[in-house]
């Protein structure tokens, strides 16, 4: 049986790295992407507010604005 070949990154509107970086090596090698945190850890939800503290989880996203 083949195995799956699949790459897991985390993707979303304030993470979008992945576009320049991780897709084009995926299509290159034929490689399947099954993306997640596209709401970047509950930060797109509304939940948190300008001015309020966040939580640690959310403190620790891997993201760079303006890519």
């Amino acid at each position: 049986m083949a195995r799956f070949r699949t790459e897991q990154p985390p993707y979303s509107i304030l993470n979008r790295g992945n576009e320049r970086e991780v897709l084009p090596v995926c299509q290159r090698y034929g490689l399947g992407t099954v993306v997640w945190s596209p709401l970047s850890m509950g930060l797109l939800t509304g939940r948190y507010r300008k001015g309020q503290e966040q939580p640690s989880s959310a403190a620790r996203m891997h993201w760079c604005p303006g890519t």
